[in-house]
């Protein structure tokens, strides 16, 4: 388990938000999400800037990084 992957078990289980750098189909973006639900490379957030739950594949998460509440 690396450092991404600690820091969103964390974040899910505290229910702390998280800044994540994230490569998708459209490119590279930087969104604030809360993690609520981890499965296999699946993980499921709430993306605070499209105010809608997404799925995000865990190659994609770049970088992940505890965000002030």
């Amino acid at each position: 388990m690396d450092i991404i992957d600690r820091t969103l078990a964390f974040a899910k289980r505290e229910d702390r938000p998280v800044i994540v750098v994230y490569q998708g189909k459209k490119g590279i973006s930087q969104r604030r999400v809360y993690v609520r639900g981890i499965a296999g490379d699946k993980i499921t957030v709430y993306c605070t800037q499209k105010k809608a739950i997404r799925v995000f594949d865990r190659a994609g998460v770049l970088s992940a990084m505890l965000a002030d509440e």
